[in-house]
């Protein structure tokens, strides 16, 4: 029953901001062809990159599979793997943030 409450409340005195006007916008489109496609034309394909990755690490994924289990060659390849999926994740995280940005 010991609980301990707290209220804090404040007040700024700085004007509120103007509204601003909005003179160009821009809509975007996240595919799966193309990484984005803007209204105006402009096309921002898939880094070659990211499609290297995923092949590398299906590679990986494969010699993992063959390597006799608690051998350290498998721990090697599960570690070489990891590294191939940690980079290939953190390119989905960045493309969830932009798509998430600009809803």
């Amino acid at each position: 029953m010991d609980k301990y409450y707290l209220s804090i409340s404040y007040e700024d005195n700085e004007p509120e901001p103007k509204p601003t006007t909005i003179r160009k916008a821009v809509g975007l489109d996240m595919g799966l062809e193309s990484l984005v496609i803007a209204s105006n034309g402009v096309f921002y394909p898939y880094k070659k990159f990211f499609q290297n990755l995923q092949t590398k690490l299906t590679k990986a994924q494969r010699r993992l599979s063959k390597k006799l289990k608690g051998s350290n060659n498998r721990k090697k390849n599960k570690l070489r793997k990891w590294h191939k999926s940690t980079l290939l994740s953190g390119i989905a995280e960045r493309t969830t943030y932009i798509k998430s940005v600009m809803r």
